[in-house]
């Protein structure tokens, strides 16, 4: 994909943005699990990314102090499709640079979640099926803890708002 596209292009994604049943939480891996199936051709990524800027903090709902974990989709080894920035651009899903995305976001400890790992996920636990009905099954936090334990992520939910972070370091 190098060309932007409106979220209404996209089926699975579409869908997603009208899902509500889980709030704000892991809203990123939603979205990017649903654009994964739009976009057959990429890989559910995650990172830790940068706390957010005061500036940040001031525009962006729910905005992390603290490095913590996001996702969002790469095709090839130089395109990220990020989906949860739709809210900033009226709808247009806008390709980036990869080596941009990470720049901007001081992005570290990259994984992705492996083609087949995440089509054997989704069939497990019928996201097709539960995107097309908007049933609350989308909004599983087994999905979500099955992608990050197939893409090899250390992670805990932390805090009011359930962020995803890193784990904590175990000091010896």
């Amino acid at each position: 994909m190098s060309r932007p596209l409106h979220v209404s292009e996209l089926r699975y994604l579409s869908a997603a943005t009208a899902y509500s049943g889980r709030g704000t939480n892991n809203l990123c891996v939603q979205w990017s699990v649903a654009l994964a199936l739009d976009v057959k051709i990429g890989h559910v990524t995650f990172g830790t990314l940068r706390a957010a800027n005061d500036a940040e903090a001031e525009v962006i709902e729910n905005a992390s102090r603290e490095p913590f974990i996001h996702c969002w989709v790469e095709v090839g080894e130089a395109t990220v499709l990020a989906p949860t920035t739709i809210k900033r651009t009226g709808g247009v899903l806008v390709p980036m640079l990869r080596s941009s995305y990470y720049e901007i976001n001081a992005a570290k400890d990259v994984k992705r979640v492996a083609r087949a790992d995440f089509e054997r996920i989704v069939r497990k636990h019928g996201v097709v099926s539960a995107l097309r009905h908007l049933s609350p099954r989308f909004g599983s936090g087994k999905i979500v803890e099955d992608l990050l334990n197939a893409a090899g992520v250390r992670w805990r939910i932390a805090g009011e708002n359930r962020s995803l972070l890193p784990a904590l370091e175990v000091q010896s």
